[in-house]
């Protein structure tokens, strides 16, 4: 006998962002599987739909094939992304429409101000729960209140004070960036000291327009009614605890659900290869048979001096993939001695988790995303992102110059520490935390509690 479909649950991540869709495809499914009664629709864009369907379609179809033929859909409600700095032009059409079918409860990021403005101008009463791809000590410094040292402006903890700074975004007015002085940020839960010019480290593409995101999220994440996070008090107990005190104090909820990455992958790993071309999965084979192991680099910027760090692993004979998928990367010509070095392979886009997923692949050298750093977990490769001397060189032997042959000496004295004791020492360290992260979902797990209480109060 079907099941009678009685709710209905509509996900919108980043239009651009793959980091912030892939976990929501994940919770669509989850959600499908554990709610017969429940339809979900995710939309996205055109850049989005195809990979998201990829990822829908990562799990064994003989499992979910009606559930997702007939209760998950994915809509394309945009067509070509242009501009990524501008609104989904059909979000609020197609949230109209699917208000029609009265939506239980919709899921965006705290940033989509479009998205959560025209579901409260169509559909008041609905539940929106603010989506969070990053750990919670992301969250508390940047968009909490100065109680537990985020750096929000006060003034939008009232209703009158975000009604003024959201008249100033309409109106479009520029926002002075946040000024790092060198202060010490010592009150964050979960974190170190730190010094707030780590938190801005570099100049990007978007640096211009990250004054207003950040109070765009200060913003939505107090006007929503609740949060999914996408870490676990397994991986951050403090940060967690406190953004749980945090919203429970303004009357909201907070569910932490990871990894979401776990709860996707169910089929064995020679399944999983099956959709990835042959070159990469004979390169993987080639690499183990010849040489042992395998580094997956995944860390550039745009600065050009960091191509110099790819000499040591071509020189040295260490096999690696490397990627770029970056949009604003000006690729450079040595990039041909990657390919003709006979141990590593370059690509735009990279099927991360097959790579993670191969018995060849023994390190991750990364920039710290946060997908990343959970698929790391899951597969139980170890992580390093460097030394970070310019940032804190007080007790170094001599101060960062920012030269080609530092970056050089940089990865050499890294691949160095990895082979030696101490890279023991941090496999020994990641495995046991990639073990408590692997329990979350367990029948008292915190993510299983936390999903339990997010169906009992919304589906």
């Amino acid at each position: 006998m079907a099941a009678t479909i009685n709710k209905h649950i509509v996900l919108h991540a980043h239009a651009i962002a793959w980091g912030h869709n892939k976990p929501s495809a994940s919770l669509a499914v989850l959600i499908v599987e554990s709610c017969p009664e429940m339809v979900v629709t995710f939309l996205t864009s055109a850049s989005m739909l195809p990979r998201i369907m990829s990822e829908l379609e990562r799990r064994d179809p003989s499992h979910l094939a009606q559930a997702i033929r007939t209760r998950l859909h994915v809509l394309d409600i945009s067509g070509a992304i242009l501009d990524p700095r501008l609104p989904l032009a059909g979000f609020e059409l197609a949230d109209a429409d699917l208000q029609k079918g009265k939506a239980a409860f919709v899921v965006p990021p705290p940033f989509t101000v479009y998205a959560i403005e025209a579901i409260r101008v169509i559909a008041k009463g609905t539940p929106i729960l603010a989506w969070w791809t990053a750990p919670a000590r992301a969250l508390l410094p940047l968009l909490g209140p100065s109680s537990i040292g985020g750096m929000a402006n006060p003034s939008i903890e009232t209703l009158d004070g975000r009604a003024a700074m959201k008249a100033k975004i309409f109106a479009r007015k520029e926002f002075e960036p946040y000024r790092c002085t060198g202060e010490a940020l010592s009150t964050i839960p979960g974190l170190a000291p730190l010094f707030d010019y780590e938190w801005f480290p570099q100049m990007t593409p978007l640096s211009d327009l990250t004054p207003i995101i950040e109070r765009i999220g200060c913003i939505y994440i107090r006007e929503t009614d609740g949060l999914i996070c996408t870490s676990s008090s397994a991986f951050e107990p403090r940060a967690i605890a406190a953004a749980h005190k945090w919203y429970a104090s303004i009357g909201k909820e907070w569910f932490s659900l990871a990894s979401l990455t776990k709860n996707i992958e169910t089929s064995s790993t020679k399944n999983r290869v099956t959709a990835i071309s042959d070159t990469i999965i004979e390169f993987l084979n080639r690499m183990q048979e010849n040489f042992g192991d395998l580094v997956w680099d995944n860390f550039l910027s745009s600065e050009s001096r960091d191509w110099a760090v790819l000499e040591e692993p071509v020189d040295t004979k260490t096999p690696f993939f490397f990627a770029h998928p970056s949009p604003w990367i000006t690729l450079p010509s040595e990039l041909t001695n990657i390919t003709e070095s006979g141990c590593g392979m370059e690509l735009t886009w990279s099927p991360q988790e097959i790579i993670l997923s191969h018995p060849v692949t023994i390190w991750f050298i990364t920039h710290g995303g946060w997908n990343s750093i959970q698929e790391a977990l899951v597969y139980r490769i170890p992580l390093d992102n460097g030394v970070r001397l310019p940032y804190r060189y007080k007790d170094a032997p001599a101060p960062p110059c920012f030269t080609t042959e530092e970056n050089k000496e940089e990865i050499r004295a890294l691949f160095k520490r990895i082979k030696d004791e101490e890279g023991v020492v941090v496999r020994k360290n990641f495995c046991m935390l990639a073990e408590s992260m692997g329990k979350a979902w367990d029948a008292e797990g915190p993510a299983k509690v936390d999903f339990n209480a997010f169906l009992q109060r919304y589906v």
